[in-house]
């Protein structure tokens, strides 16, 4: 069959919506798909872990495809464990058998257990704690499904995204080892993968196995789900055997996938994996499997998907492979040309109306940063976007650029019809109605989801998406069409500019590798980037340690400088640093190491980043995204767990009422008075024009200063260090921002 019927069968497969059969499935339970001697060595040694170490008291199913693949002594040796054992064959007739048809049968296993609530694992993904607890997860508990990060990223130029009209996203893929899954909230987006796997023979020519059919119907939909933000970490042994390890919400180890050394019942097979937690003890089952189940006793047939019992493709071959299906042998529909890059953002547009769940600030910084590279039609695409994510959240329009050096060029009008739609769609009463809807595709039920001012402002973002430009009187709520002369094509200015980290130090030198890790791992270009760093009365060797460390960075970026100023000021003995009583002193000497950081190390830098060290994650583009929003001053908003309360409490507005865990969803970008320090972002002239931390009460008549009995103190009110700058800034007559939505991490206290 060819590319167009397959393309029409995707879209009537979308256009569905089953019903869920509640009555089919209840309760939760964990799920393995197995068959044949390699899955079912590894499911043994799973098994035996499962139950005897971890004492995990989920019920199971084990799923395989036919007799062949498991015969009856393979089901008696499982019988200790209490699993019920499934044979799927009936199920999977309509499925072609090959090499890779073992991904698309784990489909079935995972739709057709008798679970509501799914925990899949891959045979060889092995926990290294009792995974019960995944189904009390609180994010799990609001998205109903629950998936992990792979280490791989699709190619861009990959059929896939055409193949299933999605649009390309510069994120990892995702890695289906360990999924959980609430059926009865995700029953329309396992039919739609359910179809995507029925067809693998097309599907996989252009992917690994059946890992992206979920991420295709998930993002296809709109549908919710939860992931943690810690990367997989792919470790590596020197004979080149490798496992991915996976982590739960709060960053600790709980998965280890051994997709490069599975467990071998061949007496001569390596069986160490590189760092493996329970590698003893599963050593023991596999020799207890070798004596209970012979040699003369393994005459099943290679289960799906396995040629020969050989181990699964190491990640090298698979690079090899995604090489060999960079051109498919059958042709797409709609016609597989290259997109350009103008095809390419107006896709993305259009993917966003679909899927409103993708508009978000770090796609409009995306955006904004693609114009730095693009032609004048590439940048006439981008405005689409911008009125495609405004017209879906009218808060993102405050993120538009004001220094484009547009005015007098081929994109004067253009430029001003996406102004005006802005403002348009900021003056209408609330929103334009479609955050409520989040996660539901718009075009559907449009005129059901908007007002009439709405549905007007749909029709003038249909002609934008189909290069029809106007003027937009948004006063006068009408249709002006101008033509200006044009006097000069458009470029903007590629990026040049200059960052500088600082942070001031005192007793951290266990957080000397995280901190030097993190600055190693941002995408920035490193050649832009320059680090100050300044130690004070720490008695733990912190100015050695970071000496150590930063040279991870010294030949990669610009600058990297570490100084040392002691104030001879310690924390008195039974206290913590965060104790109400020493905050008037320490703020002060705070404050004083600042400004001494900054007159030592501020050069010739455009932006300056306070970072503190405590802070342990965050975001590996966050100056891109930072730079992005345009503004002189940001706070981003730091916190101990992701969606928690605020943890820096010195970021506040109406004299310290108002915190950014109350504006978090409310407010793309959020007014503040005062700000905390954790993650401060400066336009570097702010400080050269005296932007300083005050180290005494500043603003005294400032009306945004805090109340005299919440101040320092009654009888001399103002702010001091970060609060007091952001006070500062007010009487420079510069506005502060928090972001409430964009999260960075704070060890625990």
């Amino acid at each position: 069959m060819e590319a167009p019927w397959y393309y029409r069968q995707w879209r009537q497969a979308i256009a569905t919506d089953p019903i869920y059969p509640a009555q089919q499935f209840s309760g939760r339970g964990l799920v393995f798909s197995a068959g044949g001697e390699r899955h079912f060595t590894n499911l043994w040694v799973n098994l035996c872990l499962l139950r005897r170490i971890l004492g995990c008291k989920l019920p199971i199913e084990v799923w395989h495809f036919g007799e062949g693949e498991m015969n009856p002594a393979m089901a008696t040796l499982l019988e200790p464990f209490e699993v019920h054992v499934v044979n799927g064959e009936s199920l999977a007739c309509n499925v072609s058998r090959g090499r890779w048809c073992g991904f698309a049968l784990k489909t079935l296993a995972v739709i057709h257990s008798r679970f509501q609530e799914v925990l899949f694992l891959d045979t060889d993904s092995h926990p290294v704690r009792d995974p019960s607890f995944l189904f009390e997860e609180r994010a799990y508990r609001w998205a109903g499904s629950c998936f992990w990060p792979d280490i791989w990223r699709t190619d861009p130029a990959s059929e896939f995204w055409r193949a299933l009209d999605l649009p390309f996203v510069e994120e990892d893929e995702w890695e289906s080892g360990q999924m959980v899954i609430d059926k009865s909230r995700c029953w329309r987006a396992l039919s739609l993968m359910g179809h995507l796997n029925l067809h693998h023979l097309y599907y996989y020519q252009h992917v690994y196995g059946d890992k992206m059919t979920f991420y295709a119907a998930w993002k296809k939909l709109d549908q919710p789900y939860a992931m943690t933000r810690h990367a997989a970490k792919l470790v590596a042994a020197p004979d080149c055997r490798m496992q991915l390890n996976q982590f739960d919400f709060e960053g600790d180890l709980l998965f280890q996938h051994r997709t490069g050394s599975d467990w071998s019942l061949a007496p001569d097979a390596a069986q160490e994996g590189p760092g493996f937690v329970h590698q003893k003890a599963c050593v023991e089952f596999l020799n207890e499997l070798r004596k209970k189940w012979p040699a003369t006793q393994r005459t099943c047939a290679a289960g799906a998907g396995e040629t020969g019992g050989r181990s699964s493709p190491t990640p090298l071959q698979r690079l090899s492979a995604a090489g060999r299906r960079a051109r498919p042998q059958i042709p797409l529909s709609p016609p597989a040309k290259p997109l350009t890059q103008a095809e390419q953002w107006k896709a993305v547009a259009r993917q966003a109306l679909r899927s409103p769940g993708i508009a978000s600030p770090r796609l409009m910084g995306t955006a904004i940063d693609g114009l730095r590279d693009s032609d004048a039609q590439t940048a006439r695409a981008i405005f689409a976007l911008f009125v495609a994510l405004i017209f879906i959240d009218p808060r993102l329009g405050a993120m538009l650029p004001g220094n484009l050096e547009i005015e007098g060029t081929e994109l004067q009008d253009e430029w001003e019809a996406l102004v005006n739609f802005k403002e348009l769609a900021a003056n209408l009463e609330g929103t334009t109605g479609l955050l409520p809807v989040r996660g539901n595709s718009i075009f559907p039920a449009m005129d059901a989801i908007l007002k009439p001012a709405e549905q007007t402002l749909a029709t003038l973002l249909g002609d934008i998406l189909n290069d029809s430009w106007t003027i937009v009187g948004a006063a006068k709520g009408h249709v002006e069409v101008c033509h200006r002369a044009v006097t000069k094509p458009w470029r903007m200015k590629p990026r040049v500019d200059k960052v500088l980290v600082l942070t001031p130090l005192k007793n951290a030198a266990d957080l000397a590798h995280t901190y030097c890790s993190l600055l190693a791992g941002l995408s920035y270009p490193p050649g832009l980037l320059s680090l100050g760093l300044l130690e004070s009365d720490s008695t733990d060797g912190t100015y050695e340690a970071f000496e150590k460390e930063i040279a991870l960075l010294n030949h990669r970026w610009r600058s990297v400088r570490i100084w040392k100023q002691d104030y001879h000021y310690s924390i008195p003995e039974g206290y913590h640093r965060w104790h109400v009583k020493l905050q008037f002193k320490r703020r002060e000497i705070l404050a004083l190491s600042r400004n001494e950081l900054l007159r030592r190390a501020m050069t010739d830098e455009d932006w300056v980043l306070w970072l503190d060290a405590d802070v342990i994650e965050f975001p590996h583009d966050i100056i891109e995204q930072l730079l992005s929003y345009g503004k002189d001053i940001l706070h981003p908003h730091c916190v101990n767990d992701y969606g928690g309360p605020t943890f820096d409490q010195n970021g506040w507005r109406e004299r310290g009422r108002v915190r950014l865990e109350h504006l978090r969803g409310r407010e793309i970008l959020s007014p503040l008075d005062a700000l905390g320090g954790t993650m401060l972002w400066i336009r570097a002239d702010l400080h050269r024009k005296g932007l300083i931390f005050p180290p005494q009460p500043y603003g005294r008549d400032n009306p945004r200063i805090r109340l005299p009995n919440d101040s320092w103190d009654p009888e001399n009110p103002g702010e001091l260090e970060t609060e007091g700058l952001g006070i500062m800034a007010s009487d420079m007559n510069v506005q502060s921002w928090g972001l409430p939505d964009l999260e960075i991490i704070h060890r625990k206290k």
